[in-house]
């Protein structure tokens, strides 16, 4: 399956979260107009660094520098309620999300993925 957006970004309102450096706009990889993939998702990376967006073999959506890992690198997951039963095919889909602070995580109620739409400016 593929995501449903090209571009997102990992967003809150917090202005001094612990995670700052990784809440950031992701796009689609897109190699060679084939949809990279990973545990059968498609795979976004920031437009800024080498963070990437993908999904865990368990089904999590997950911000980490190691593509497929999900403790070495990774620094949010998702933890939705329903994850026993439903496997997200998008990161926008989520609704709960967790940061590392050491080796335990940290649900964050206000961490959100939002769905960026590119401007478009008409001349007349």
């Amino acid at each position: 399956m593929s995501a449903c957006c090209e571009h997102i970004a990992v967003h809150t309102k917090e202005e001094n979260h612990p995670m700052r450096e990784f809440l950031v706009d992701f796009l689609l990889v897109d190699d060679e107009g084939k949809q990279s993939k990973c545990n059968d998702a498609s795979v976004f990376k920031s437009r800024t660094s080498n963070v990437l967006l993908y999904r865990s073999k368990e089904g999590d959506w997950v911000v980490g520098k190691e593509l497929g890992k999900k403790s070495k690198g990774a620094v949010l997951r998702s933890q939705d309620p329903d994850r026993e039963s439903f496997i997200q095919e998008c990161p926008c889909q989520t609704s709960v999300w967790q940061w590392r602070d050491g080796n335990a995580w940290r649900t964050d109620n206000k961490l959100r993925v939002v769905i960026r739409k590119d401007k478009i400016t008409l001349e007349m």
